[in-house]
C-alpha cells in the first residue's frame, strides 16, 4: 500500500503544469484522476490543488462545487484532516479575493480549528494571517495591530525565514490602502530585504509589484515603471509569477491611463487579454474590464465605457457581490456626469449616495473620498454650490486623515473654487501652503488650477495652460466646467464670441467650446435684449434655412433648453432666456456685456480634447 504521506503521481503532474502556468491542463488531469475514486487522502489532496488552481482564475462556481465534494469525503487520519484544513484555507483565500470577507473568515476559522488540534504551526500561521488580511480588507486596521504581536510570534515558530516578510507585506498593504504610500514603500522595502535572499521567490516579486503600485499611486512614473518592470520581467515559471506579471501589467496600464498615455495603456490591455485567454469573467478579466472602462471614460468614449461597466454589473449582480457593485458605482456615475441630462445626474447622485453609505460603514476611505468628489461635481452642476461645498469639506477631512495626498489636493482646490462661488473669502496663504505639496506630487494639472487663484494676468495663466498635454488640459477643462471659477463681476453676464466663453455672475466661467449652435443662439438674443425672435427667424438666422415645423420645432426646443442649462443659475427659473408669445428673447433687465476678450477668463484649449456634451443639430 502506498504511504499516505506520499503525493500521488497525477497530483505531481498537475503541480508541474500549474507551476508552468498551464492551469487548464492541470485541472483536467486532477478531475480525470478523481473519476477513478482514489483513496480519501489522495482525493482530498487533489481537491485541495483544484481549489488552489480555481483560486488563481477566480472561478467561484468551480470552487463551490469542489468544496461541496470534499466535504462528503470521510476524514479520519491526521493526514486527511491536515489536507482537509488546507482545502478550507484555500477556499478562504478565494472568498477573500472575491470580496466575501464573511465567508473567508468562516473558512479560515474552521481550518484554524483543525490546524490547532494538529498543532501544525505553519498552517496555524497561514490561517491567522488570512484572518488578519480579511480584517485589513474590511478596513479594521486597529484589530490587525492588536493581533500583530501574536502573528510575529507565530511567524518565528514556523521556521520559515519568509514568514516575517509576509507580515511586513500585511502592514505595508494597510498603509497602501490608507493612502500613506511613502510609509507603505518603506515597509515593503524592509520586506524585500527578507525576500531578496531568493530573488526567484514569489514573495520578492510581489513586493516589487507592491512598491511599483505605491509609486504609481503618487504618479512617480519613473520609479513606478522601474519596479513594475522588475516585477514583470522574470523568467521563473509558475502561476504565482504569472499572476504577479499580470498584476504588474495591469498597474502599468492603469498608470498610463491616469497620466494620459492612452495608446500605451490600450496596448497593454490587449496583451493582458491575450495572457488571460480573453476570459473576461475571471478575477483578472474583471479587473481588466474596470481598467478599460476608466480608459474609455478618460478618452471620452462614454458609450464603450458604459458597455463595459454594464457587463461588470451583470456579473456582480449574478454573484450577489455587493462590494463589486458598489465599486462600479463611481465609474457609472462619472459616465452619467459627462453624458447625462438633469434626470441622469439625479440618478448618479442617488447611486453615489448608496455607495457612500456602503463605503462609510466599511471604512473604505479612498472609495468614500472618490464618491464625495463626484457628488460635489454633480451638486455643483445641478446648481447646489453649498451642498457641493459640504461634500468637498468632508473629502478634505477624510483625505487629510488618511494621508491621501493627491485626493487632498483635489479636495482643497474644489473647496477653494466653491468658497469663491458662494461668496466666501479665500485666504491667500491657503493657496500658497498647498503649492509645495502640489510640486512634490508633480501634479501639473492641479498646479495650473491653483495658479488660477494666484495669477491675475490672463496671458501668464494661459501660458501655463498651453504647456499641459491634452490629457491634463482635459482635466482642467472638466474641473472648471463642473465647478466654474467666479471672479469679481459687477454685471450679470459677459460674452466673448471670439473665444466662445461666457461668464455669469453666479456660475462663473461657462465653457462653450464646440457648442457653436448654442453660442450663435446666445449671441443672437443677447445682442438685442428684449427683442423677441420667432421660430421662423431662429431657423433662418441660426441654421440659414426656411422654417419647417417638422424639422425645426423640436430642434429649437432642445437647443434653448440646453442653453438654459448652461447659463441659468437655476434652470427651472429662467433669468436670461425668456419665452415670448411667438418665440424667445433675452431678458432686458439683466446686464450683459459683449466683448472680444473677457479679461482674466480661464481658457479651455480644444485641440485633441473631445467635448463632454453633444448638441442637437439638423
Amino acid at each position: 500500500m502506498k504511504n499516505q504521506e506520499t503525493t500521488s503521481k497525477p497530483v505531481l503532474e498537475a503541480l508541474d503544469l500549474f507551476r508552468k502556468g498551464k492551469i487548464k491542463e492541470a485541472t483536467v488531469i486532477l478531475e480525470e484522476f478523481l473519476e477513478t475514486s482514489p483513496p480519501p487522502s489522495e482525493s482530498i489532496e487533489a481537491y485541495e490543488k483544484l481549489i488552489r488552481f480555481a483560486a488563481e482564475t477566480q472561478n467561484l462556481e468551480k470552487i463551490s462545487a469542489y468544496v461541496e465534494s470534499v466535504r462528503k469525503i470521510p476524514v479520519s487520519s491526521d493526514n486527511e484532516k491536515r489536507k482537509f484544513a488546507h482545502c478550507l484555507y484555500q477556499t478562504g483565500t478565494v472568498w477573500q479575493y472575491s470580496g466575501d470577507v464573511k465567508k473567508a473568515k468562516s473558512h479560515f476559522e474552521r481550518a484554524l480549528e483543525i490546524a490547532s488540534a494538529l498543532d501544525d504551526k505553519s498552517l496555524i500561521f497561514k490561517c491567522k494571517l488570512g484572518m488578519a488580511t480579511a480584517l485589513r480588507s474590511q478596513g479594521d486596521y486597529a484589530s490587525v495591530e492588536e493581533i500583530y504581536p501574536e502573528l510575529e510570534k507565530l511567524a518565528n515558530e514556523t521556521g520559515d525565514p519568509e514568514s516575517p516578510g509576509y507580515l511586513k507585506v500585511l502592514m505595508g498593504n494597510i498603509y497602501r490602502k490608507q493612502g500613506n504610500f511613502r510609509k507603505a514603500i518603506a515597509i515593503f522595502e524592509s520586506a524585500n530585504l527578507i525576500f531578496s535572499s531568493n530573488k526567484n521567490s514569489p514573495g520578492y516579486h510581489y513586493v516589487l509589484w507592491a512598491i511599483g503600485t505605491c509609486y504609481a499611486a503618487i504618479e512617480d512614473q519613473e520609479k513606478a515603471r522601474i519596479y513594475l518592470d522588475l516585477a514583470t520581467n522574470n523568467s521563473a515559471e509558475g502561476v504565482e509569477f504569472w499572476r504577479i506579471n499580470l498584476l504588474s501589467k495591469m498597474t502599468l496600464a492603469e498608470l498610463y491611463t491616469v497620466t494620459g498615455e492612452y495608446p500605451t495603456a490600450d496596448d497593454l490591455y490587449s496583451k493582458i487579454s491575450k495572457q488571460i485567454g480573453g476570459d473576461e469573467n475571471s478575477y483578472y478579466g474583471r479587473r481588466m474590464l474596470r481598467g478599460e472602462a476608466l480608459l474609455c471614460i478618460r478618452q471620452g468614449d462614454f458609450e464603450k465605457a458604459n458597455e463595459k461597466i454594464d457587463q461588470l454589473v451583470v456579473l456582480a449582480v449574478r454573484e450577489n457581490n455587493q462590494r463589486e457593485i458598489m465599486r462600479l458605482r463611481p465609474l457609472k456615475a462619472e459616465v452619467l456626469l459627462r453624458t447625462g441630462e438633469v434626470s441622469q445626474h439625479e440618478q448618479a447622485t442617488e447611486m453615489l449616495g448608496e455607495a457612500q453609505v456602503f463605503f462609510k460603514e466599511r471604512n473604505l476611505r479612498r472609495h468614500l473620498a472618490v464618491c464625495l468628489e463626484l457628488l460635489a461635481r454633480l451638486d455643483s452642476r445641478c446648481g447646489y454650490p453649498n451642498d457641493a461645498l459640504k461634500k468637498a469639506q468632508e473629502m478634505v477631512n477624510i483625505s487629510k486623515d488618511a494621508h491621501f495626498e493627491r485626493l487632498y489636493v483635489k479636495a482643497k482646490l474644489i473647496e477653494f473654487v466653491l468658497n469663491r462661488k458662494v461668496g466666501k473669502a479665500i485666504a491667500a496663504k491657503e493657496g500658497a501652503e498647498l503649492m509645495p505639496l502640489i510640486n512634490r506630487l508633480n501634479a501639473e494639472s492641479e498646479r495650473v488650477i491653483l495658479s488660477r487663484f494666484l495669477i491675475t494676468s490672463y496671458d501668464a495663466w494661459t501660458a501655463q495652460l498651453h504647456k499641459l498635454n491634452p490629457h491634463a488640459q482635459r482635466y482642467v477643462n472638466e474641473f472648471f466646467e463642473d465647478f466654474h471659477f467666479v471672479p469679481e463681476q459687477s454685471i450679470d453676464m459677459e460674452v466673448d464670441p471670439i473665444s466662445h466663453y461666457v461668464r455669469e455672475k453666479h456660475l462663473g466661467e461657462i465653457p462653450f467650446h464646440n457648442k457653436f449652435t448654442l453660442m450663435k443662439i446666445l449671441m443672437l438674443l443677447a445682442e438685442k435684449p428684449g427683442k423677441e425672435f420667432s421660430k421662423e427667424e431662429l431657423a433662418l438666422k441660426i441654421w440659414e434655412q426656411e422654417y419647417n415645423p417638422l424639422r425645426h420645432d423640436n430642434n429649437i426646443y432642445i437647443n434653448i433648453n440646453r442653453l438654459r442649462k448652461l447659463v441659468e443659475p437655476n434652470p427651472r427659473e429662467s433669468r436670461y432666456v425668456m419665452n415670448g408669445s411667438q418665440g424667445y428673447y433675452f431678458n432686458p433687465n439683466m446686464k450683459v456685456n459683449i466683448s472680444t476678450k473677457i479679461a482674466d477668463t480661464a481658457p479651455r484649449l480644444t485641440s485633441n480634447v473631445p467635448p463632454t456634451r453633444g448638441e442637437a443639430t439638423t
